[in-house]
């Protein structure tokens, strides 16, 4: 957790800054300052222990959003989201004993977004991008001992995409979709209460697609949008033992995103 409260903070950083340069000089032409909403379905396939995890949320991921207009052809858009999510085991086997355990994960996911417009309806952007997650497992030979597997993750990294805006005749509704790809660098780290622990590197790509609609009110300056994201992506480790424990996990992580935004015009 110490290490997203840091990255939070760097982003606050550098809203404040963009916030400060855009009243002093005339070089950003609009702030767009809101809140998103993200509530995903999230799949992990390859663990060797366990299979297929679908974790649950009951409160998906929250975060700030903000896009900042330099010109009609040029914007930088940042986002942060975290959430928590579970993993409940009825049944699980931990050493060969059966036992109650429950899978808890915290995920934190930073997006920075130059994009340029290209023509009426078309954009390029490219961008940086930081994931990370702290998992932990707890479990109890029941009432005869507990124990406890702690997994981390953290990667940064380069992405690019292209997107596309159909405006729905004179109406306030702009529909638009996005295709992306991002490849993370990055380590992963395991530990436990019966174990020293294994630690990887890892590189995880990243596809994503998203579809949305976009509502702009026109007497008060408020946008508006909902979209539907679908993000598959492949972690591989390369671990510093040649004892590993898995080469690869398969992951989907896919839900809807709302955001509420207030514009400001310089």
């Amino acid at each position: 957790m110490q290490r997203r409260s840091k990255v939070l903070i760097m982003v606050l950083i550098g809203f404040c800054f963009l916030w400060g340069s855009s009243r002093e000089s005339q070089a950003i032409e609009a702030i767009n300052l809101g809140l998103k909403y993200w509530y995903p379905t999230w799949e992990l396939d390859g663990y060797s222990d366990f299979g297929k995890i679908e974790w649950e949320t009951d409160t998906g991921m929250f975060g700030p959003g903000c896009t900042f207009i330099f010109t009609p052809r040029f914007a930088l858009s940042l986002s942060f989201f975290q959430g928590s999510f579970s993993y409940p085991f009825p049944n699980a086997a931990y050493l060969g004993d059966n036992t109650d355990a429950d899978w808890s994960s915290n995920r934190t996911d930073v997006d920075i977004i130059p994009a340029f417009l290209i023509g009426e309806h078309f954009n390029i952007f490219v961008g940086l991008k930081y994931l990370a997650y702290d998992q932990t497992i707890e479990g109890t030979w029941y009432g005869t001992g507990n124990w406890q597997i702690k997994y981390d993750l953290e990667g940064y990294g380069p992405g690019f995409g292209v997107g596309f805006n159909f405006p729905i005749g004179s109406t306030p509704v702009t529909i638009y979709s996005t295709l992306s790809a991002v490849v993370l660098l990055g380590n992963f780290e395991t530990s436990g209460t019966h174990n020293t622990g294994s630690k990887a590197t890892l590189v995880y790509p990243i596809g994503a697609v998203e579809l949305g609609a976009r509502y702009s009110l026109t007497r008060i300056p408020l946008q508006f949008m909902l979209s539907y994201r679908y993000q598959r992506s492949q972690i591989n480790f390369d671990w510093e033992e040649e004892d590993s424990t898995w080469d690869s996990l398969d992951e989907n992580f896919s839900g809807l995103i709302l955001y509420a935004g207030y514009s400001f015009v310089f």
